[in-house]
């Protein structure tokens, strides 16, 4: 299912966002999302990492947060 959301962006990143999706070859909304979708994966791969360092002694690695989120 899909859902529609609506925001403001400024004249810049609106330009940028046009240009990227040219020159990616993608719809707008489509680069969007995946950036959506890329930036909420790092989001919790950080806070992820940040409760795991707090919760144990055992020294966490970028790679083992990876393979738990993943």
């Amino acid at each position: 299912m899909h859902e529609t959301l609506t925001i403001k962006l400024s004249s810049e990143l609106k330009a940028a966002l046009e240009d990227l999706a040219e020159q990616e070859g993608l719809a707008i909304n489509n680069l969007a999302n995946q950036a959506l979708a890329d930036y909420l994966f790092t989001h919790r791969f950080r806070n992820l990492r940040v409760r795991l360092i707090n919760q144990t002694e055992r020294p966490y690695t970028d790679e083992d947060i990876f393979e738990i989120v993943s």
